[in-house]
């Protein structure tokens, strides 16, 4: 048994034992194939359970590839979350996709790191000797493209082909500058307010993600999400907002009442099995009450993995938090599905609102679905609120809350403060 994760084959230890075994390839010797594993939420272990537990997960780890290799020399660790096993002597390319199975079994599952429970996810790349490469070194290089492309993907395995470099070298730009963004801390939050419409006091704030680039300037989630969930670093974008959110939330004044905090969680960080166990934990770090956080979330989520989603919010809902359907009208869910939502608020979205006096189906729209969240007892908030009569017409139908450029543009933490300081309601 592993006593140090650091007691598997390093990457140059492991490529020399690989080279040695290509070199003996002749006529009479079978192909081999090299596995590229990745824990693909390994980063969540370090930041929720520390260093230490993040060890010891890479040592269960090592000792699962183990049990799936034909010795142990054909286990290495390629780089911190990263491991590659050989699979010799094939006689087809089932065999590899067989030993990849395999690991699958034995990885995707629950450990115990530091008295706490932990599923892992994973992705796989493979390449072939002597198929995709002759020397060592190029082969691992192949495997870890495949991997790429797997975690591009959002795909469990994939195999090398000679298309995926130039596939992935166009994504690969912005994957490394993120991951380079949450190391130099240039994402920022900005905070729009919420007010009772009825009462005009401010009650809680949207928090908006930033980046704020060295290189392109400030950038909007719709220039980086999507790139966040096709490279696998969603979820260490979320975990990062629920936590500033959360800490930035602690600091606001409290004139009338606690503050509460929404946050936005996208399509993909929905579906993952460890968000409700990542938001848990938030709160727990922050002494949080979890009534005042609330997680927005999208009509188009509930378009794949359904059942997956709803399980998640209604663990989430378990823990006290408030559930938001975020710009609805625009999404494609049926009632069927959204009467299975355990949300509490539904925000009707800008482009209904915005020119709700001018065009009048747009204000019917605004109306029916205030009628319905309030058949529902869901709460009803009006976004892109910009001009006195928009607010007006909202109150008169009964609109409950109001976000807008004439409430309050979006700010960042001192301003943010600062106008609540000042905020004075009418």
């Amino acid at each position: 048994m592993l006593t140090q994760a650091q007691k598997v084959a390093d990457r140059n230890s492991f490529v020399l034992y690989l080279d040695n075994l290509m070199s003996q390839h002749d006529d009479n010797h079978e192909a081999l194939a090299l596995v590229v594993v990745n824990i693909n939420n390994f980063r969540r272990a370090n930041t929720l359970f520390g260093f230490r537990a993040g060890d010891s997960l890479l040592n269960q780890i090592a000792e699962r590839l183990y049990l799936v290799a034909v010795a142990p020399e054909m286990v290495g660790r390629l780089s911190g979350h990263t491991f590659g096993l050989i699979v010799p002597n094939l006689k087809n390319m089932d065999q590899a996709q067989l030993a990849a199975n395999k690991v699958h079994s034995k990885l995707v599952d629950t450990f115990e790191i530091s008295g706490n429970r932990f599923r892992t996810r994973i992705a796989m790349g493979i390449a072939y000797f002597p198929k995709n490469a002759w020397d060592a070194e190029t082969l691992v290089e192949k495997g870890e493209l495949a991997l790429e492309s797997a975690l591009t993907q959002d795909t469990q395995l994939e195999v090398y082909t000679d298309s995926i470099k130039h596939k992935l070298s166009i994504g690969w730009d912005i994957e490394n500058a993120m991951v380079d963004a949450l190391d130099n801390e240039e994402f920022e939050l900005h905070y729009q307010p919420k007010i009772d419409l009825h009462t005009g006091e401010p009650f809680a704030a949207e928090a908006l993600l930033r980046w704020r680039s060295q290189e392109k300037g400030l950038l909007l989630p719709n220039d980086f999400i999507p790139a966040a969930e096709e490279t696998g670093l969603i979820m260490d974008l979320t975990d990062w907002v629920l936590h500033t959110a959360l800490r930035d939330a602690q600091e606001w004044p409290d004139k009338w009442g606690k503050h509460a905090v929404a946050v936005n969680i996208s399509t993909c960080s929905l579906r993952e099995s460890e968000l409700p166990e990542l938001i848990k934990q938030a709160i727990a770090c922050w002494n949080f009450r979890s009534e005042l956080l609330t997680l927005e979330i999208t009509e188009s989520a509930f378009m794949s993995n359904i059942e997956t989603c709803i399980k998640n919010l209604y663990d989430i809902k378990n823990n006290g938090i408030k559930i938001s359907v975020d710009d609805f009208g625009t999404g494609y869910s049926s009632l069927s599905q959204f009467k299975r939502i355990p949300a509490d608020e539904l925000k009707i979205d800008k482009s209904f609102v915005y020119d709700m006096i001018d065009d009048e189906q747009n204000k019917h729209i605004v109306e029916l679905i205030i009628e319905l969240g309030h058949r529902f007892q869901l709460k009803v908030v009006a976004e892109g609120i910009e001009e006195t009569r928009t607010l007006e017409a909202l109150v008169d139908a009964n609109c409950d809350y109001g976000q807008g450029y004439l409430i309050g543009k979006s700010m960042d933490q001192e301003e943010y403060i600062r106008w609540l300081e000042t905020f004075c309601p009418s």
